[in-house]
């Protein structure tokens, strides 16, 4: 199935991901970040998801190294 979802993820080129992450909603343009960044708000380690790691292999990179390059910008609370 990871295979088969990195695959898709070559074709299918979404201009903005969208993604529920329990209590959070997370928007991106970039559908691998938004799942990495979903990982993190729902307690999965990123690294363990397959297809995950295919595509940023497919991305001629690896997975830890794309995954520092993400900022995860939250909304400020309000007082």
């Amino acid at each position: 199935m990871d295979k088969v979802i990195a695959d898709i993820a070559q074709i299918v080129k979404p201009d903005l991901d969208i993604v529920d992450a329990g209590s959070k909603v997370i928007l991106g343009v970039d559908a691998l970040a938004v799942d990495v960044v979903a990982c993190r708000f729902v307690d999965l380690d990123p690294l363990i998801v397959g297809h995950l790691r295919l595509i940023s292999e497919d991305r001629n990179g690896k997975l830890e190294t794309f995954m520092k390059k993400i900022d995860v910008v939250q909304p400020q609370k309000q007082d």
